[in-house]
């Protein structure tokens, strides 16, 4: 994933408080599947778990001397759900899945943040979410794409939302937009033997509809925010920030996944052109060499 393209990923774990005999220090113990350390509470960390069991983001500069820890968040799953999250999640797509939580922990108005952990945390969705593609032809059409396609967006949407300086409501609604704007696809008929044959936007509803009305008993401004940029309205009223920010981090997604695809193993000084002004139709041409030098001037 391009977040973590220069670090080793954060690793999703359950931390417990340990008792090391005869040792002074406090020690916590942090477990995933596959990974187990022990390392003493410092006082990068000490504050955010405070004695008590917690779900955390951990980032080392090594997973196999893991004694430098890096990053710490807390993430604030319970321990049933984090094991229900690796349990249903296929193993190759366990560096996704905290990728997604590593955006989730990112998000801090407090209904955004319950409402996606439902949606996340739902049995259903983990299970599909993972495994699925983002279309049955065409662009990301492999098994994960569509989890991994969701993570670029919101990674290039938050990057937009700080750039701009939008408020954490703002912030916290574009990350789940990204997260969840094809989420419907998980019940469509190539991902699902059940799937059904209807629209994204019925097929959005279907999934996330108990929570939206949840989110609706509490605040009727934000469901319907949720619901425009959820694309599960046809004629939305209001446009808003968020909506706008994640069209153009999915645009950017699919553009770059169609220029490393037509550019595979080749030079990297290829342009992109558009045919015709207001026209769709894309061709990639190769720069010549004063071209190039052009280009930067």
């Amino acid at each position: 994933m391009r977040m973590f393209k220069d670090q080793n990923p954060p690793v999703l774990c359950w931390a417990s408080p340990v008792v090391a005999t005869g040792k002074a220090r406090e020690y916590y113990q942090f477990s995933a599947p596959h990974f187990c350390i022990t390392l003493p509470v410092g006082e990068t960390h000490s504050g955010l778990l405070n004695g008590q069991e917690a779900s955390v983001l951990l980032q080392t500069d090594d997973l196999l001397a893991p004694t430098s820890v890096c990053k710490l968040k807390l993430v604030g799953l319970s321990k049933v759900r984090l094991q229900n999250q690796y349990m249903l999640c296929p193993i190759p797509m366990f560096e996704v899945l905290s990728g997604v939580w590593t955006l989730v922990s990112c998000i801090t108005y407090p209904d955004l943040r319950h409402f996606l952990e439902e949606v996340l945390c739902d049995p259903l969705v983990i299970s599909l979410f993972y495994k699925a593609k983002s279309s049955e032809e065409g662009d990301f059409n492999q098994a994960g794409d569509l989890a991994r396609h969701s993570v670029d967006i919101a990674c290039v949407s938050l990057s937009l939302a700080n750039y701009y300086q939008l408020s954490d409501v703002e912030l916290s609604l574009a990350l789940v937009t990204a997260l969840l704007h094809e989420i419907g696809k998980i019940r469509l008929h190539y991902n699902s033997q059940s799937g059904i044959l209807v629209s994204e936007k019925v097929a959005v509803t279907a999934v996330v509809g108990p929570y939206l009305i949840q989110v609706l008993e509490r605040d009727p401004a934000l469901y319907e925010a949720l619901m425009s940029c959820l694309n599960c309205i046809e004629q939305p009223q209001i446009i808003y920030m968020a909506d706008t920010i994640v069209k153009a981090a999915d645009k950017l997604s699919r553009t770059k996944h169609q220029f490393d695809k037509a550019f595979a193993d080749t030079a990297d000084y290829y342009d992109l052109v558009v045919t015709k002004k207001g026209c769709t139709d894309l061709y990639y041409r190769r720069a010549t060499q004063f071209q190039h030098m052009e280009k930067f001037d």
